[in-house]
């Protein structure tokens, strides 16, 4: 009497490539609409960091992170709200405000 077994018969090695690469398919883009989620969720915080603050005030930011343009503008009283540890963080209604006055011509930085 021989042994007969209902499963079905391993698939070839191209089969089951081909089936791992569409469920790894399936799998990223799953991740990318998570990620698109979670980036339109994601709300603003009301303090920028002096990257963030370069970027909106259209300057390059640097390794360092450290902007000299920054400095000038705390100290001729441009930028009055920020956190008191270095590395500074600028309040983000501040500085949408002076973003405007630079492009409206009132302020100009270096």
């Amino acid at each position: 009497m021989g042994l007969v077994l209902n499963a079905p018969l391993p698939p070839t090695l191209a089969e089951a490539f081909s089936q791992l690469m569409e469920v790894n398919a399936q799998l990223l883009e799953e991740q990318r609409r998570t990620n698109e989620l979670l980036a339109n969720r994601k709300e603003k915080s009301d303090w920028m960091t002096g990257d963030e603050v370069a970027i909106a005030l259209g300057k390059r930011p640097n390794k360092s992170g450290h902007h000299k343009f920054l400095q000038w503008c705390r100290d001729h009283g441009h930028l009055t709200i920020f956190g008191q540890c270095k590395p500074f963080t600028y309040s983000r209604q501040e500085v949408e405000t002076l973003a405007v006055r630079v492009k409206a011509g009132d302020v100009y930085l270096l």
